[in-house]
């Protein structure tokens, strides 16, 4: 027969149910903590030994801190949050590597993946319906950007469908560790971003001089940038203008804003999606379609709003030379010459 229970529970069933809470509760907070996205790449564990450094910020753990079960990095639960430090198993040589890595000892300033996916776009997808706003296939995407890990600028996009193409291009901007409109860069962006939204919500059409100054602001800016971030932003906005002149696909500046802006321009600190987050993605996607709307402006392609040169000083009048008859006699410029007073200079040899 079965004895009865007595309800009892043993001071070892207690420790063993306390140490299992406790990491429920442990790998529940690191799950619920809004991480960046270099951070997302590790598999984080608890940490168990101590004594060890925080790869972010080099300062010692001594409680809450985490590790990777795959490259063994150790941080701060705090420090993943801006954390810039990929995993090494899951880096690869493309995609999710710093523009000034990728681009190291190449002549060009534009990463080939952006270069290919943008003139395969244009010479056959500028009129497909929903370019850049309809997804490829997933298992597609991932392919291809295996292959581009290996094969570098051999991949052939011939036969590929035009939403795979931009899938890989946004996934591109997605994963690089920092934004082409740089992290140092955001709030004088994001300021930007709010003068061209309180421009447009005006019950008056702006005026001109207002549209130059944010013009001139925005070219400020850019020219903070450092040169590889400039020249690629440059060519991906250009390419995006072409795309919003073709009405047939249905992607005009704004729809472009929308998909890019987040993408181009993002915080360093992740933050929950609150009111101000709200905000900050719709000043985002202004800020875009400003930039692709104004594009010729900005870049400085159009010689119209090219600062003038400064006009030189004028010349001073010359006197008029005085002339001689062609009619004189020879002795008429001989009596001239000797009448005219010598120089001192020459007094003294006489």
């Amino acid at each position: 027969p079965k004895t009865a229970s007595t309800l009892t529970v043993s001071s070892d069933d207690l420790d063993e149910r306390d140490m299992a809470e406790s990491d429920y509760n442990d790998a529940q907070s690191v799950k619920a903590k809004m991480f960046s996205r270099a951070a997302l790449t590790h598999k984080l564990k608890k940490m168990k030994s101590k004594m060890a450094k925080c790869k972010q910020c080099d300062n010692f753990i001594v409680v809450s801190g985490v590790e990777c079960e795959e490259c063994g990095l150790a941080f701060h639960r705090k420090c993943m949050e801006v954390c810039q430090l990929e995993c090494e198993q899951k880096k690869g040589t493309v995609f999710g590597v710093d523009l000034s890595v990728l681009l190291r000892d190449r002549l060009e300033e534009v990463p080939f993946v952006v270069q290919l996916c943008t003139s395969e776009i244009e010479s056959r997808a500028l009129s497909v319906q929903g370019v850049y706003r309809v997804s490829g296939s997933k298992p597609r995407i991932q392919k291809i950007c295996q292959t581009f890990e290996v094969q570098k600028e051999q991949v052939d996009l011939s036969d590929l469908s035009p939403h795979d193409i931009t899938s890989i291009l946004k996934h591109f901007f997605k994963e690089l560790p920092e934004p082409l409109l740089t992290f140092d860069l955001y709030n004088d962006f994001i300021t930007v971003g709010k003068a061209i939204q309180h421009l447009s919500e005006r019950e008056t059409s702006p005026e001109p001089s207002d549209i130059m100054n944010i013009i001139q602001k925005l070219r400020e800016q850019l020219q903070r940038l450092p040169s590889y971030c400039y020249k690629t932003l440059q060519h991906l906005v250009s390419h995006l203008q072409k795309v919003s002149e073709n009405f047939d696909n249905k992607m005009s500046p704004s729809n472009l804003g929308i998909v890019f802006g987040p993408t181009l321009l993002r915080p360093l600190v992740s933050t929950d999606m609150s009111m101000i987050a709200l905000l900050e993605t719709s000043y985002q996607a202004v800020l875009v379609e400003f930039l692709i709307t104004h594009h010729d402006k900005i870049f400085g392609l159009d010689q119209s709003t090219m600062t003038p040169p400064a006009p030189t000083a004028p010349l001073p009048d010359t006197p008029p030379r005085a002339s001689i008859p062609l009619d004189r006699a020879d002795g008429d410029l001989d009596r001239d010459a000797s009448s005219k007073e010598r120089p001192r200079s020459l007094e003294s040899w006489l």
